[in-house]
């Protein structure tokens, strides 16, 4: 049973990430909405998140603001979008995947 329910955790936090994006993309008129761009755009936002904590500058909202330009101009590139619709891309989507991470965990823990 132990087994059976992390396999429902991992398939759906899997879902949680992809699925954001991928429909708030199609809902704005994105160009490239399969799961491989979106999978991709959503690889290539953990490495500007990484690098962005490697390097230590400035204060928490000015990680916030690199973070959300990189993330809009990573969504402007793969998804073929506008800047514009990439910052409300990454927007929506990361309320989305708080408001389903937060559903997750309380289903993890009870």
């Amino acid at each position: 049973m132990a087994f059976l329910k992390v396999i429902f955790l991992l398939a759906a936090l899997v879902a949680l990430l992809i699925a954001p994006v991928m429909y708030t993309a199609r809902a704005l008129g994105a160009q490239r909405t399969t799961i491989g761009p979106v999978l991709g755009s959503l690889v290539l936002q953990v490495i500007l998140s990484r690098m962005l904590d490697a390097l230590h500058f400035g204060g928490m909202f000015v990680h916030f603001v690199l973070a959300l330009a990189g993330g809009a101009l990573i969504y402007q590139w793969v998804l073929e979008t506008t800047f514009l619709k990439g910052v409300a891309i990454s927007l929506i989507s990361s309320v989305i995947m708080l408001v389903g991470a937060l559903v997750i965990l309380k289903m993890a823990l009870g």
